[in-house]
């Protein structure tokens, strides 16, 4: 039985290994790619194309199957986000005191409590072509790029939060103080009324059917915000460092101010 053990260990080990080894070498053709363009994360990401970009969708196909059935301005909302990215509109400089001052400041303690979850919802964000990850040092030399703490909900599904708002000083200038968001260039997010609305159909229905069950349904699309992509141009905007490792963000972040209202179109 220990001779079992001892083989099943050894082959699990060997395992981790290799997915250790291939996860090492895609950083590396990454990082050659990002050499190759000048340093310029946004080139990467467009060369990177297909799943990364999302531009393997039969748009044409769903604007024809949307066309009667959607309002015409909805749906010229919808194939904008999905063939440019998101946001609508982002135009910002940041001072290099304020892009170092967020360097240096690093993540929540959540994120080092509880590393190893992190290290997995990560390896899901890159597997899913989400983030196109460096070697955190070449961070120094990338130009048009900004860093965002992360923590972690441990008791709310494990996610990965990217504390977008955060403030370290009374002038520092988090990414959600450089969106164009509050200056209405996005369309207007109706999800705070969706519980009322919810209560009410409930209320509704058992006045109409007093004997009857009501069933209802959870509302969840898996990596919701993670489905839209950012136009290659901000994605530096939308770093972030945890450990040796710089993520830059192809899909939404769970923080920024305009996922909600830019997933709401689609």
């Amino acid at each position: 039985m220990k001779g079992w053990i001892s083989q099943v260990y050894r082959s699990i080990i060997s395992i981790t290994k290799v997915k250790r080894r291939s996860h090492k070498k895609k950083i590396d053709m990454y990082m050659v790619c990002l050499f190759h363009y000048d340093l310029s994360v946004a080139n990467v990401y467009r060369y990177c194309g297909n799943n990364y970009t999302g531009e393997y969708r039969p748009i044409k196909e769903m604007e024809e199957k949307l066309r009667g059935h959607v309002d015409d301005d909805l749906i010229a909302w919808y194939i904008r986000v999905m063939t440019v990215g998101a946001p609508t509109k982002f135009n910002h400089e940041s001072t290099r005191e304020n892009t170092m001052l967020y360097w240096r400041q690093g993540n929540a303690t959540s994120i080092k409590a509880n590393l190893s979850t992190v290290v997995k919802a990560l390896n899901k964000l890159e597997q899913h072509n989400f983030a196109i990850v460096y070697s955190s040092w070449i961070s120094r030399f990338i130009t048009n790029i900004f860093f965002t703490p992360h923590h972690i909900l441990v008791d709310k599904g494990k996610r990965l939060i990217f504390d977008a708002k955060k403030q370290y000083t009374p002038t520092s200038v988090p990414v959600n103080r450089m969106t164009s968001t509050k200056l209405g260039v996005e369309l207007e997010c109706q999800y705070g009324t969706v519980l009322e609305q919810l209560l009410i159909r409930i209320w509704n229905l058992r006045i109409m059917y007093p004997d009857k069950d009501i069933v209802l349904h959870a509302n969840d699309v898996k990596s919701c915000f993670r489905q839209m992509q950012h136009h290659p141009d901000v994605m530096g905007a939308f770093s972030y460092i945890i450990g040796d490792l710089l993520y830059t963000s192809c899909g939404l972040t769970f923080g920024a101010d305009f996922s909600p209202s830019i997933w709401e179109i689609c």
